[in-house]
């Protein structure tokens, strides 16, 4: 199994992040994806990416929720960051994308804070074009916009996906047809999210992840059981969506696993 999203270096873990990572590694776990929020986090992806070489890449980015916290020196001061880090992770060959980056509309971060989401939104898309880095996308109520911007800006040739998907296998095709993978996580558990349950059994093949986005997105049966979401979790994912496509879960796990490994280039990266 790979984790094409989480966040394991989120401070939430800090007195249990050796406990979670072995734990992910006995259930199965092969590697994960650790995605980048602000140059703080930067720091502590890049030592658990050396560290577990192999096992942990990254990727780095500017959310829209750091963006709408921050005044607008602040977030372009970690954008004119962004490229350097990038550049430094290839070289070392643990950084393998741009993000997580994107927008966000719902009622976690205030309106007149989306024309500065969308210009670091923009500026982060350039830096990956410029780079040809897949980039990893946030999206919540903002995918008309979203895909407003691809397909006037254009994504880089080495695509991207749409992590945590949460919307309808319409907007799923839409961005499919831009050449990037759909991400499901802990969501695609819950019985009322019928449109993305839907997404998630209708979506071709050689388009879908599967992660955790750990800490958050607890996957419903296990709310009550456990305070944060963890990798080892990945395995619940997996069986849902292997049970809503009607295939073995052997054969979800490998697809998923290669459309993982082939977007991120990370038989390249394990040379």
């Amino acid at each position: 199994m790979w984790d094409a999203h989480c966040h394991v270096d989120d401070r939430r873990f800090e007195e249990t992040r050796e406990a979670v990572l072995e734990r992910a590694w006995l259930s199965g776990v092969e590697g994960m994806i650790v995605a980048g929020v602000e140059p703080e986090g930067w720091a502590r992806q890049r030592a658990l990416a050396l560290r577990e070489r192999g096992r942990i890449v990254v990727t780095y980015g500017v959310h829209p929720w750091v963006v709408s916290r921050s005044g607008e020196r602040e977030w372009r001061r970690m954008i004119g960051q962004l490229e350097g880090a990038l550049r430094q992770g290839r070289q070392e060959g643990i950084a393998v994308g741009v993000g997580e980056i994107g927008m966000d509309h719902s009622r976690r971060v205030g309106e007149d804070s989306w024309v500065a989401q969308e210009s670091a939104f923009r500026e982060q898309l350039a830096i990956a074009r410029a780079l040809d880095w897949p980039v990893v996308l946030h999206g919540v109520q903002a995918h008309a916009q979203i895909l407003s911007i691809l397909r006037r800006d254009g994504i880089p040739a080495s695509g991207g996906m749409v992590h945590a998907f949460s919307g309808s296998f319409e907007v799923a095709k839409s961005y499919t047809a831009l050449g990037l993978s759909i991400s499901f996580g802990g969501g695609v558990m819950q019985p009322q999210a019928r449109k993305v349950r839907y997404a998630a059994k209708m979506l071709d093949a050689k388009w879908l992840l599967c992660e955790t986005d750990a800490p958050d997105m607890l996957p419903a049966p296990l709310v009550g059981q456990m305070v944060w979401n963890e990798p080892a979790n990945l395995r619940f994912v997996l069986a849902e969506l292997a049970f809503l496509r009607g295939v073995t879960l052997q054969d979800l796990e490998a697809q998923t696993v290669e459309n993982t490994k082939r977007l991120f280039s990370l038989c390249k990266s394990e040379r």
